[in-house]
């Protein structure tokens, strides 16, 4: 190991109170401390890939902690969590997830070859219960995808699926399918993190408020790249959501389904069509 990367590392463990596992040519796999909870391990894949990025936006500026607070506050049973996360990327939010719900169940989603063999290696290192790993793409219908590397810095995080006129080894599911193929029959958490296929997957109204009316909580990130933000917002009340935005996310639970939540959450939540 050179002198610069002892020190990189180093200051890295120290400050994030972790310690390294394993190093390979191209992975670290490190060990964190969570809070008051068990520790949890990610394995990360060396610069110039954006999963360090990734392990700090999760975890560091912890961008799902307003929506697990919010799940809290409304007093929800916790115990059977039934979570899909679309665009799993790493593994990182369902870790996240996991950490602070560890009776939950999961269907996860990547479409990156990449990505989804260290997503493999941190789901099964962390010891989940009930999950499912679907290789594949969130997308408005069953179809075929084809990956896009053009969008944004065009890193790990920045996959993009696009529909392929001809057939591929990469699928399309929608979120009917994805319930169908967990056995969910309500979605506790939805969490939405396509980089701009959220505009396919609201395209119609109807089939979104077959899923929404299923959905207890959500959190999309919208990218407005794609104009769909006032879409997705119509979407959202006219299917009884609160909802409110905690950096890049957007953040909402289901008022037919989570009774007085509206007390519990931020002054500014949306809860009419502006």
């Amino acid at each position: 190991m050179d002198e610069s990367l002892n020190i990189f590392l180093s200051t890295y463990l120290i400050k994030n109170d972790a310690f390294l596992v394993s190093d390979n040519w191209s992975t670290y796999t490190i060990r964190y401390r969570f809070q008051n909870s068990l520790p949890y391990q990610l394995t990360l894949r060396k610069y110039p890939s954006s999963d360090f990025s990734v392990r700090e936006q999760i975890f560091g500026d912890q961008e799902y902690l307003p929506l697990t607070e919010l799940i809290k506050k409304s007093c929800f049973p916790i115990n059977e969590m039934k979570i899909i996360d679309a665009g799993g990327n790493i593994g990182g939010t369902s870790i996240f997830f996991h950490n602070i719900f560890p009776g939950a169940k999961f269907i996860i989603v990547e479409p990156d070859n990449g990505n989804f063999d260290v997503l493999q290696k941190n789901i099964k290192q962390n010891n989940f219960g009930s999950y499912k790993l679907i290789k594949g793409g969130l997308w408005s219908k069953c179809c075929y995808l084809k990956i896009d590397r053009d969008f944004r810095d065009k890193n790990d995080w920045s996959v993009q699926v696009v529909e392929s006129e001809k057939p591929t080894d990469l699928l399309g599911y929608d979120i009917a399918g994805l319930m169908k193929l967990g056995n969910f029959d309500t979605i506790d958490i939805l969490k939405i993190d396509i980089e701009g296929a959220e505009k396919k997957v609201f395209d119609d109204f109807n089939s979104v408020s077959a899923f929404l009316s299923k959905t207890r909580f959500i959190a999309i990130e919208i990218h407005d790249e794609y104009n769909c933000r006032e879409q997705i917002n119509d979407c959202l009340l006219q299917n009884n959501f609160i909802f409110f935005t905690a950096g890049e996310l957007t953040i909402g639970a289901n008022k037919s389904l989570v009774f007085n939540v509206q007390s519990f959450l931020p002054a500014n939540a949306s809860n009419e069509f502006v």
